[in-house]
């Protein structure tokens, strides 16, 4: 198909690769280096991946390091409707960030109000700009004055 997704495209290309290198439906190898023969962005790596063992088209075996391959099981190539539910999965999972609505925020407020206990903003903010004069005075004279209440 002509209008498949690039994402798509990318992923049956991937299988491929793994399939011509493969030996009985399972590839073992440097996942790196045939992902390398793609030309793509290294960060496409793990997502590609990652889309084709969600999609059931690979199975893990074993986890390669150093010198020891990775196993992977060939198990289906991508087909297009398995990667439609896989992408919509992926939204879904992005559109489930909590977004506090107006009711939880005034919950949420009224739990702090309270617990804490009143506040005159007003005679607060009195408080510290007299606080301010005082140290300023203090520093210029070098006396020391009695702090003012914050009037909590």
């Amino acid at each position: 198909m002509s209008n498949e997704p690039k994402l798509f495209k990318h992923l049956t290309q991937l299988y491929e690769l793994l399939m011509d290198e493969a030996v009985d439906g399972v590839y073992s190898g440097s996942q790196r280096k045939t992902f390398d023969k793609m030309e793509l962005s290294n960060s496409m790596n793990p997502i590609l991946y990652r889309a084709l063992r969600e999609m059931e088209c690979i199975e893990l075996v074993e986890r390669g390091a150093g010198s020891r391959p990775t196993i992977l099981k060939l198990v289906r190539p991508p087909q297009i409707e398995r990667f439609v539910e896989w992408n919509r999965r992926q939204i879904d999972e992005r559109a489930l960030t909590p977004r506090a609505t107006m009711s939880t925020i005034e919950q949420r407020l009224a739990q702090l109000e309270r617990r804490l206990p009143p506040i005159d903003l007003v005679a607060w903010v009195a408080g510290i700009e007299g606080r301010l004069a005082d140290i300023e005075k203090e520093r210029t004279s070098g006396k020391t004055t009695k702090r003012r209440s914050t009037g909590r």
